[in-house]
């Protein structure tokens, strides 16, 4: 017997957008597409916002929160830290 609930979708936060962060980013927005996608990115915050301007791919502004707080307040399941460490 198959179920057909859907689960809602871990929601995940992404602390850091350097490197790392940009290709965890970008691993989430293609497989946004497919039908086994699970998991919605609802925040990213870094340091320094500089970096979401040069930032040279389609991005989602609003995913971008000021302080860490303003993260945790949209409720994520899970926090990916990927911040340097001087940061945190």
């Amino acid at each position: 017997m198959q179920c057909n609930t859907k689960t809602q979708p871990l929601r995940i936060g992404l602390l850091g957008f350097g490197h790392l962060g940009q290709f965890i980013y970008q691993y989430i927005e293609s497989e946004r597409h497919k039908l086994t996608y699970d998991f919605d990115l609802i925040f990213i915050w870094n340091r320094s916002k500089d970096i979401f301007s040069t930032y040279d791919k389609p991005f989602n502004q609003n995913l971008i929160v000021s302080t860490v707080e303003e993260g945790l307040q949209r409720s994520p399941d899970l926090v990916i830290e990927v911040a340097h460490p001087n940061v945190i």
